[in-house]
């Protein structure tokens, strides 16, 4: 890589820049991009100064006539202009020109005149710009470039094997005559003769052979036609750059490795095995070297030339790369031999070459008549690679960045059709499955519904059996809400089981059943639900609520008029209750006497015998004491007084204090307390002095700041009232006897 700075009128100027060009390549020892990437920002910068400067023959960094600073500012302003809308390069050349100023300011015996220690102090001025990542070739498009490949390859090399063949049987041409292509060939092979002494003694194209003239493309013009044929003949033993571009087509197709990874490959590089070939890969950008293993597949039958579909074999592709190769890399002293060397024609002399950037891969389709969708461009190809890895691994990024970083692949290849499609197929079938699992909410059945039950095909519509059918029919499922399919497979609770969260969640629950017998209890829920929203913040009940209370409306609504009459009638006579999840339920008559109350509907105590069967240790009373998921179970009852107050009896197991809020507040505040800080408390109704209800009269009534302080105690603390637990039965009267302890101040 060279650069000339008598190109260019300012050539003092360039040299200095091309001077602190190649001490940059050589000590931060940057690849031939990168070095081609600075020589292209010189290049640019010595031509704007040319076209602009005034006298630019005296332009030079250490001089202030003329001004280099205002000719940096104006290209870096008119960088933008020569570029395409969102182009990173602007930014680019205009950092490229700053770091080569910059690194001579560094120099005390360089001197940097003028303005520019402050351009090279500021902001650049310039905004980085932005890329568009390319996408993956579809795989119709995919497939077609890799059997064009193919196709080349084979053709290469049946060109390739002929013309040595040719090279053996000829002889010197200056004896066996310059119309034979054998002898021509033998002379190319053994360098007897070089390019411009074979072009000056072959025929004119008039008196040319037809095997000569088939070497040379056919829109060739008879002035061009001998260094034409020349050409061609250097192409019958060596390979040329639309050769090497099919082979890295394979290569990449087979490795699924970058273009620059691929074509950087050496003879030192490739490590062939029993059935394996282990190749180190080089990524100049990253500066990295990173060894992959392949297997090798079983060598073709010598009867099978033409296989039915590419080989991919990567082993297979670098060792003919390699014996088409070597008599060049042999010929010029190469070692070791890169894969990819080809003959280049400077004439006089076939030089050895690499690759070549200027035979694009949008050329080599050309070439071939293909077309694909999108932008032709061979680093797609890479994007396809990553594409199926990642099908193949099902999206684990682990396994599928494994040849960079995972900023990498978030970065660079995330972004590909099929990866948003497949990410797609994934996002909709978890929705799918969560919103399946989120409707699938509790049947409804009417009055028709509930009497079809017992009609042939009514169990396999709902998803029942026959047994569960007559079981729901019997009212043996019933939840008190609602009737369930099986109490014992909530998906709320462990398998086996009895529900945790009846009957409060049977509403969102899927194996619920509402049948019209359950309206009481929906209308009582729905009383409930109204409390709570009056008790609660209005973001905890949309949190904890919501979805209940909409399922309640919408089942109520499903029933007329008169059967919500009926089913308000039957509550005000005290046919039906609330059945939440506590040992005792309040009942629209919870101011009569226990034994003058009648049966209760909902789930009974420890007393009573539940109609669910349960199996084998299975309690009830367990899974009951479970359901304390927001306390409903301390509601005022309807109809009684606000200064109402629940029974002992009805309060919960665990230890509880009591606090009368009085006529402000409207229903009693129940604080939990640890059981084992919990005393027994004195008897309660049949003691003198005490109230109506049963509590003692010297609890004197908080007032509003005391309750206000209790609501912000945490769960479980204790709260400074005297706790209360129930008394044996056995020590309830010697504990009735005990004075009143003094009134607790507050």
């Amino acid at each position: 890589m060279t650069f000339d700075p008598a190109r260019f009128v300012c050539a003092k100027l360039a040299g200095e820049l091309a001077d602190e060009w190649v001490e940059l390549v050589e000590d931060a020892r940057y690849g031939p991009t990168s070095a081609t990437h600075y020589r292209q920002t010189i290049e640019a910068f010595c031509m704007h100064v040319d076209a602009t400067a005034p006298r630019p023959h005296l332009a030079s960094l250490a001089g202030t006539d003329p001004d280099l600073h205002h000719a940096v500012t104006e290209w870096v302003r008119l960088l933008p202009s020569r570029h395409p809308p969102g182009s990173r390069s602007p930014a680019w050349h205009a950092g490229r020109l700053r770091t080569l100023i910059g690194r001579r300011s560094l120099h005390a015996e360089r001197v940097v005149a003028g303005h520019l220690h402050g351009w090279l102090e500021g902001a650049l001025g310039l905004r980085r710009g932005e890329t568009t990542e390319l996408d993956e070739f579809s795989r119709a498009d995919r497939k077609k470039i890799v059997q064009a490949a193919w196709a080349a390859r084979l053709e290469v090399e049946r060109r390739v094997a002929r013309g040595w063949d040719l090279a053996a049987r000829g002889r010197d041409p200056r004896e066996g005559g310059w119309a034979e292509e054998a002898h021509l060939l033998w002379a190319i092979a053994h360098d007897a003769l070089n390019c411009t002494e074979i072009s000056q003694a072959l025929p004119s194209w008039r008196n040319m052979p037809p095997s000569l003239r088939q070497l040379a493309p056919a829109d060739t013009r008879p002035v061009a036609a001998k260094a034409a044929v020349v050409r061609g003949l250097v192409r019958q033993l060596f390979l040329h750059n639309s050769d090497l571009q099919a082979y890295r087509i394979l290569l990449m197709a087979a490795t699924g490795r970058a273009p620059e990874e691929v074509a950087a490959l050496t003879e030192h590089d490739i490590e062939f095995g029993s059935s394996s070939v282990t190749i180190d890969f080089s990524k100049g950008r990253a500066r990295a070297r990173m060894r992959q293993a392949f297997s090798t597949l079983a060598p073709a039958s010598p009867a099978l030339l033409h296989p039915a579909r590419p080989r991919l074999d990567a082993g297979e592709i670098c060792r003919r790369l390699l014996e088409l190769n070597r008599p060049l890399a042999e010929r010029f002293g190469i070692s070791p031999v890169p894969l990819f060397l080809r003959a280049a024609m400077f004439w006089p002399q076939v030089t050895p070459a690499r690759l070549d950037r200027t035979s694009t891969f949008a050329d080599w389709l050309r070439e071939r008549g293909l077309s694909v969708d999108g932008r032709p461009d061979i680093r797609r190809l890479r994007k396809s690679s990553k594409v199926e890895k990642a099908i193949t691994f099902k999206g684990r990024v682990s396994d599928i960045a494994d040849d960079h970083s995972i900023q990498t692949f978030h970065r660079h290849y995330a972004h590909g059709t099929t990866l948003k499609v497949i990410a797609g197929s994934v996002i909709t079938a978890a929705q799918t499955r969560w919103l399946d699992k989120a409707v699938a909410g509790p049947v409804v059945l009417g009055e028709g519904a509930e009497q079809s039950l017992g009609q042939p095909g009514s169990a396999a519509a709902l998803g029942l059996s026959e047994e569960e059918v007559e079981q729901l029919r019997t009212g043996q499922l019933d939840m008190g809400v609602s009737s369930c399919r099986d109490p014992f497979a909530s998906p709320y609770g462990r398998a086996g089981q009895l529900c945790p969260v009846a009957p409060t969640r049977c509403l969102e629950c899927r194996n619920a059943f509402v049948l019209p017998s359950n309206l009481p209890q929906l209308l009582l829920f729905s009383d409930h639900l109204e409390r709570l929203q009056l008790r609660l913040s209005p973001q905890l009940f949309h949190t904890l609520w919501r979805q209940s209370r909409v399922n309640v409306t919408e089942a109520i609504k499903a029933r007329t008029d008169t059967e919500i009459a009926h089913a308000r009638r039957q509550i005000t006579e005290g046919k039906a209750a609330l059945p939440l999840p506590s040992r005792h339920t309040w009942s629209s008559t919870h101011d009569q006497p226990p034994a003058a109350r009648p049966a209760r509907l909902g789930l009974p105590g420890r007393r009573a015998r539940h109609p669910i069967p349960l199996g084998p240790g299975r309690r009830l009373s367990a899974a009951v004491r479970q359901h304390r998921l927001l306390g409903p179970e301390w509601h005022r009852p309807q109809g009684t007084e606000p200064g109402c107050r629940r029974l002992p009896r009805d309060l919960p197991r665990a230890g509880c204090s009591v606090e009368s809020p009085g006529p402000r507040d409207g229903h009693d505040l129940v604080q939990p307390t640890p059981p084992s800080r919990t005393r027994p408390r004195a008897a309660s109704s049949a003691r003198p002095g005490g109230t109506a209800h049963g509590l003692p009269a010297h609890r004197t009534p908080a007032s509003p700041e005391r309750l206000r302080r209790l609501r912000q105690l945490p769960h479980g603390s204790v709260t400074g009232a005297t706790t209360t637990s129930r008394p044996t039965s056995s020590t309830a009267a010697s504990r009735a006897k005990r004075p009143a302890p003094p009134a607790t101040s507050t």
